[in-house]
């Protein structure tokens, strides 16, 4: 789930070195050891991944396998979620890629379009943001995920 907290712009939350209140969060969340959470070359090789099993075996309090979490995960076969970025973009995602809208006063312009099985999905929800026409599409890459919706979109005109 995705948490927009509304900022002055310009505004990028930030901690000095040591003050992060946060650095344990998404560990305990997951269920993993603190220490694979922070990335870095090793943590890439299986046997950093045995290190750490063995390390939380060791400690008095279980950690929970990371798919024992019982928290709905987004799939891309739940429908498209739109969710507000700033005044009138937005983003679109479960159609493959994600999709930027942008939508203005004279139309949309789209970043990306998914895929085209989910064409349909995508302009509802634009219709929902906008009433306005789509004026111009921006594909990213030529992958099917983000130019799948291009052919339909580009026959409304």
């Amino acid at each position: 789930m995705a948490e927009e907290i509304e900022r002055p712009e310009g505004s990028i939350p930030h901690h000095l070195p040591g003050t992060n209140p946060f650095p344990s969060e998404f560990a305990k969340k997951y269920g993993l050891p603190v220490e694979a959470t922070r990335g870095g070359a090793e943590t890439t090789y299986p046997e950093y991944r045995l290190a750490m099993r063995a390390a939380t075996a060791n400690t008095s309090e279980p950690a929970a396998h990371p798919a024992e979490h019982t928290e709905a995960e987004p799939s891309l076969h739940y429908g498209i979620h739109v969710q507000r970025v700033r005044g009138n973009i937005s983003m679109l995602s479960g159609a493959g890629g994600n999709i930027t809208v942008d939508a203005g006063n004279e139309g949309v312009l789209l970043v990306d379009t998914g895929l085209a099985d989910k064409t349909e999905q995508v302009l509802a929800e634009i219709g929902k943001i906008s009433d306005k026409p789509i004026r111009y599409i921006i594909d990213t890459q030529l992958d099917l995920d983000h130019t799948g919706g291009n052919e339909t979109i580009a026959k409304l005109g």
